[in-house]
């Protein structure tokens, strides 16, 4: 936990209508460590720079007025650039994009990851790899894919 105060109960029985407000609710002094907001599914958001959730981004983006210490994460797939870049949340700053496994990365992760678990893959290559291939290489659905894999081991 980031600060003494109870997080849970400042933001759920009332939430801050503005970072301003957070700031009243959990005084800089409070504050022990750097407490970083991420937000997924960022393409979701409703462009414009004028949204109630652009205000309050933008305000936590640009640390104005603020005086603890927070740093906004925003992720997302597809148009998110463009959806955050509506709100003004770019500034001139270049978007990380971690894109997706090539074909040749997802056959040695497999490769890799069967060999950490001692999985013998013998005949079942083919099996693996048509399962691997619905994730299309982005990283979370191969996660969910390797899940299911071992869960299929283990019965």
């Amino acid at each position: 936990m980031g600060f003494s105060a109870d997080l849970a109960s400042i933001l759920t029985d009332e939430p801050p209508s503005s970072v301003i407000d957070l700031e009243k609710r959990l005084p800089s002094d409070q504050w022990v460590s750097t407490i970083i907001l991420a937000i997924d599914e960022a393409q979701r958001f409703t462009e414009g720079y004028d949204t109630p959730h652009a205000n309050i981004l933008q305000m936590l983006y640009d640390a104005e007025n603020m005086h603890f210490p927070m740093t906004l994460v925003i992720t997302g797939l597809s148009d998110t650039h463009s959806v955050i870049r509506s709100m003004g949340l770019t500034h001139g700053l270049s978007p990380y994009s971690l894109g997706c496994f090539s074909v040749e990365e997802l056959y040695e992760l497999t490769e890799k990851w069967c060999d950490h678990f001692h999985i013998n893959i013998g005949s079942c290559r083919s099996q693996i790899d048509d399962l691997m291939a619905t994730t299309d290489g982005w990283p979370r659905h191969v996660h969910w894919a390797q899940q299911a894999l071992a869960e299929a081991f283990l019965v």
